[in-house]
């Protein structure tokens, strides 16, 4: 879309917003409704989100912009409304979520919605996507160049990073129940597939902690029969993995091997943007210097060296949560 950096943020804030003003109105309704109701916070959970958007406020006050802290830059959109988007969402899920049968619906929804945009993926790694996308995201390196697929989150990285936690999710599935195999097998080798045409280490990484973590549950649970789970684990990943060397071997190598390439830009970059993130901390110590201002202080605090690396332009965020 002409003037969007990214095509889906607006759209996304502006669903954000509805669903967060449906989930007030559902907390206050379910207080009401309830004899023992209350919008009080319930445990640690809820006390710490509110004491995090409470932090995010007095910042927002104390910003070097207060407006766009409050807004949120352009190109993100995560200033003070969204967050409490975020907090009013989580809140209302947390509550919503109390019986087994919420919570395995939920999870349904997410893997349906997860398995539609993996295939949507892999049209546009196949070259037949109907939709010509302005300004896809391209890998080059080593001699490889090929378009990461954004599916329908307009971005790789974001794609991977809902990938990944739906391939641990239907992992746990397959071991925990070997009843699902019929359905969840493909939905494994569907994921996978996607998530390797991604090319997101971070993603790569998160996808094999969550699967570790449930082969190690299902195995000290002893769920089911190991010779049942490694049967699972063969259908499920075996496939799409042989898939990902024949087809995607040299990007994926050279997207491996790029954080020891000298002549790669990435991984400098990455650096001068993380010591630009420690002065900005370093000049706001206490309340930091505002929501979503990290891409109006850039500027100001980076080193000599970013300049001649010349990678994404200028950054609107740190490019790591942590920081």
């Amino acid at each position: 879309m002409p003037g969007w950096l990214d095509p889906f943020i607006a759209p996304k804030q502006a669903l954000l917003l509805l669903g967060a003003s449906g989930c007030i109105g559902a907390l206050f309704a379910s207080s009401l409704a309830t004899p023992r109701g209350s919008l009080a916070p319930r445990g640690a959970f809820e006390w710490l989100v509110l004491l995090g958007l409470a932090i995010a406020a007095v910042s927002t006050v104390r910003s070097v912009s207060p407006l766009r802290s409050l807004l949120g830059e352009p190109a993100q959109r995560e200033g003070l409304v969204t967050l409490a988007a975020l907090a009013a969402l989580a809140l209302a899920s947390r509550r919503a979520h109390r019986w087994t049968r919420s919570r395995q619906g939920t999870l349904d929804l997410f893997l349906l919605g997860s398995a539609a945009a993996a295939a949507y993926a892999l049209l546009q790694h196949a070259g037949l996507d109907p939709i010509a996308w302005a300004n896809p995201t391209r890998f080059v390196a080593g001699g490889v160049e090929m378009v990461r697929p954004g599916s329908t989150l307009g971005s790789a990285i974001l794609l991977g990073v809902v990938l990944a936690p739906a391939l641990a999710a239907t992992t746990a599935r397959l071991l925990a129940e070997p009843s699902r195999l019929r359905s969840h097998a493909p939905l494994a080798v569907l994921l996978t597939a996607a998530l390797l045409a991604t090319l997101s280490r971070g993603a790569w990484l998160g996808a094999a902690v969550g699967i570790v973590v449930a082969i190690g549950s299902a195995a000290a649970g002893r769920w089911t029969p190991r010779s049942t789970m490694a049967r699972a684990l063969l259908l499920s990943f075996a496939p799409a993995l042989l898939w990902g060397a024949i087809v995607l071997g040299p990007p994926i190598l050279s997207r491996l091997a790029e954080g020891t390439d000298p002549a790669a830009t990435s991984g400098p970059a990455r650096v001068a943007i993380a010591q630009a993130a420690f002065e900005i901390f370093r000049a706001h110590p206490v309340l930091g210097a505002g929501p979503d201002t990290f891409g109006l202080l850039f500027p100001q605090f980076q080193p000599a060296s970013y300049a001649h690396l010349a990678w994404i332009g200028l950054p609107v965020h740190a490019h790591s949560a942590a920081l």
